[in-house]
């Protein structure tokens, strides 16, 4: 059968067949991973409050006012970018995020490797899609900014790097 003539819904049977050769992380870690990149995102925040106040304090500038008077709209906005900036940092850089360094996960593709800085892209800007969050507690665990992206977090201890000259983790 040529590749073409997969229906959709085959072409996703055939990527998560794909799949058993990997351990991909269940519910629990992908809920650990959450928690502790939350809790890095604050302290991003944190750090560029701090960092505000710094220059306010060096310069006698007033760098800060501007924080103190966002509405909603510039806290979402604000909030975004520390996403943003966030995942694309780490994963974009690294391939992986402190959540993902404690649980011993990492991003792969459905074949196995390492995914380029556009899937990483396109991964962290699926993350803002209202309610995705919540697109985990399906039965398999998989949001919607891994199965839009064709991408998986695995347990990195089950990983075994394809053999065919392409870039691995």
């Amino acid at each position: 059968m040529e590749e073409n003539d997969y229906s959709p819904e085959q072409k996703d049977q055939d990527f998560y067949d794909d799949l058993t050769l990997y351990n991909v992380a269940g519910k629990g870690r992908r809920f650990a991973n959450h928690i502790i990149d939350v809790l890095g995102m604050y302290i991003l925040a944190f750090l560029i409050g701090c960092t505000s106040l710094f220059i306010e304090m060096l310069l006698d500038v007033d760098s800060t006012s501007w924080l103190d008077n966002l509405d909603k709209g510039g806290e979402w906005v604000l909030g975004l970018a520390i996403l943003l900036s966030y995942y694309l940092f780490f994963e974009g850089i690294f391939h992986i995020t402190p959540g993902k360094l404690v649980t011993r996960t990492i991003i792969v593709t459905k074949d196995g490797y390492k995914p380029s800085f556009s899937d990483i892209l396109f991964r962290t800007l699926w993350r803002i899609v209202p309610f995705e969050a919540f697109s985990f507690l399906g039965e398999e665990g998989i949001g919607w900014h891994d199965s839009q992206t064709k991408t998986r977090v695995v347990d990195k201890r089950s990983y075994i790097a394809p053999k065919n000259g392409h870039k691995s983790i």
